[in-house]
This record gives C-alpha cells, sequence and structure tokens, in this order.
C-alpha cells in the first residue's frame, strides 16, 4: 500500500500521474484499487478518517463530477471528469488531497471470493497492511451531496 499526499488535479489535464515507488516491482496480474481521504470528523473526541474507493461522483452546482483513476503495473492515473468545465472547479474539489493505493496481487485477486473494496479497513485487514499515522488537516469535503 501506498500514501501520496498534497496532490492537486491541475490545468489543462485534472490529472496526476501517481508513480510506485522504485523499489516496488508490479507485475501484469496485479489490481490496483484506490481510496481518498474524504473528511476527517472528530467522533467522541477523536479524529476519524474517511476513506472512499474511487471512482467516486459528486453532484455540484454545476452538474456532476466524477473522481475516477486507471493503472499500470508502473503508475496509477487519478483524474476529474465531469458534465461541465473543469475550470468551474474549486479548490476544495481540487487541491490537497491524500490519497491510498492498494495493489492487489492477481492471484489472491482471483482467489480472494467476495472482499468488500468499498470498506478500505476490511480491505487493510484481509491483506495485512500497514496502519499509517492519523492526518491532522481535516478535509472537509462534500458527502453530503455524493451519489
Amino acid at each position: 500500500m501506498f500514501e501520496y499526499e498534497n496532490i492537486n488535479f491541475t490545468a489543462p489535464d485534472y490529472e496526476v500521474i501517481l508513480s510506485y515507488p522504485t523499489d516496488f516491482e508490479g507485475l501484469a496480474s496485479d489490481v490496483a484499487v484506490v481510496y481518498l481521504l474524504w473528511d476527517v470528523q472528530n467522533i467522541d473526541g477523536e479524529d476519524v478518517e474517511i476513506w472512499r474507493q474511487l471512482p467516486q461522483t459528486v453532484i455540484t452546482g454545476d452538474g456532476i463530477l466524477q473522481y475516477n483513476f486507471d493503472f499500470t503495473k508502473y503508475d496509477v492515473r487519478l483524474f476529474l471528469d465531469a458534465q461541465f468545465p473543469l475550470d468551474n472547479l474549486t479548490a476544495i474539489d481540487t487541491d490537497e488531497w491524500i490519497a491510498r493505493v492498494v495493489i492487489v496481487p492477481g492471484d489472491f485477486w482471483n482467489t480472494s471470493g467476495r472482499l468488500d473494496l468499498s470498506d478500505y479497513n476490511r480491505m487493510k485487514e484481509a491483506l495485512g497492511l500497514p496502519d499509517f499515522a492519523p492526518k491532522q488537516k481535516a478535509n472537509t469535503r462534500k458527502p453530503v451531496n455524493s451519489i
């Protein structure tokens, strides 16, 4: 699992390439699953991170916006797609994102049965992934308007 911070989707393409670390050797059979840190909420005095699996669709005042990705054995490309000009987006939509990329080995993918990929914590537990330090910055996104 790899974590990337300070991700900014900027004009003209509104996409970001996240290269895997040089000491990682991906295989063509591997599958990448990507999560964005959508929000940090304080619940009973504890900051709780809310991770969302891509793709994510959000309804904005301008129309539908989608956070999406594709991948190779070398990297992941995050990109935005919308039914309106992406130049209409504001910093809350494009700036300072945090992503976690989980590489699921092809063998595990084919034999794992029904692993719930949408639940980051279950995926982390099933694959025995490490914990990262909690994020202190509260990213207030648009969870209420999401599809």
